[in-house]
């Protein structure tokens, strides 16, 4: 089966990206290459992974290419929260959200260290969001209640797909992402659709979905100018806006799962009229 159906794999990050453990990063391209050998195409979701694919020679060049994670597009519908919700909305104020596992490569303490560096006043304009479950979570609660912010900051716990993206469109006002290594995030794409200002970290291919606008990049782990870029956001309502009307567009214009269906699709003919050719051959 193998020799005779071409494969196309889709890498959704590689494992031994900037940033991983090094003994990560040592030991997967070797079983990358493995795998390798066997596949038509192989798809990377951003620039990045597809020059890490080149300099780890993962494959041939003529075997990789980039195609961008793509998401949906529609409209939002209504998303009416019924009395039963256990989440009933927050009380006004700016509502930074934070979407990801509760892992040491999401590194969702910084965002609470970020915020408990806020002044006062800055942090009553304010709450947080964190939408995730896993094993660092009574870490981080623990950390919550240290700095005195359990009346700041709601832990979710992990939450079905629809309620995340509900909760995003009716309630978020800037999503922060400060995550130690990444590939390309579907959670920073999902954001700026629903017109939500980003945050992130300049690790993997987080830097491509916002060269553009849409966001603010920072160095990963720095919970100071995380603190710094947050109040100037907080304050300054305009910027805060026109970076949200980026982060729109920028999806809309980049982003569609139209789009990466398309260039998927086309990829995919030029596979089959591939192996087609080598057969009547």
């Amino acid at each position: 089966l193998r020799g005779r159906v071409p494969t196309v794999f889709t890498a959704h990050g590689w494992g031994f990206t900037q940033g991983a453990p090094r003994l990560r990063r040592w030991v997967l391209p070797i079983f990358e290459r493995l795998a390798g050998r066997y596949a038509k195409k192989i798809i990377c979701v951003s620039r990045n992974d597809l020059h890490l694919a080149q300099s780890h020679h993962i494959a041939p060049n003529e075997k990789l290419t980039q195609i961008y994670n793509g998401i949906e597009l529609l409209p939002p519908p209504p998303f009416p929260l019924s009395t039963s919700d256990p989440f009933p909305p927050p009380p006004p104020s700016l509502n930074i959200f934070f979407v990801g596992r509760l892992a040491p490569p999401k590194n969702p303490f910084l965002l609470v260290e970020a915020f408990a560096r806020l002044n006062r006043e800055l942090q009553d304009q304010a709450r947080v969001t964190i939408i995730g479950d896993g094993p660092d979570r009574e870490k981080l609660e623990g950390l919550i209640r240290a700095q005195g912010l359990v009346d700041r900051i709601e832990l979710t716990g992990a939450l079905p797909r629809n309620q995340v993206l509900e909760r995003l469109h009716t309630q978020a006002d800037l999503f922060v992402l400060l995550s130690r290594w990444e590939g390309f995030p579907y959670s920073i794409l999902e954001a700026m659709a629903a017109g939500i200002p980003v945050i992130a970290s300049r690790v993997g291919g987080i830097p491509e979905a916002l060269e553009q606008g849409g966001g603010i990049l920072l160095k990963q782990g720095d919970p100071e100018t995380l603190a710094q870029t947050i109040a100037l956001l907080i304050q300054d309502e305009p910027f805060r806006l026109s970076l949200a009307s980026q982060a729109s567009l920028i999806a809309q214009q980049r982003f569609s799962v139209e789009r990466m269906g398309e260039r998927t699709f086309d990829l995919y003919q030029e596979v089959m009229n591939g192996s087609k050719h080598k057969s009547v051959l």
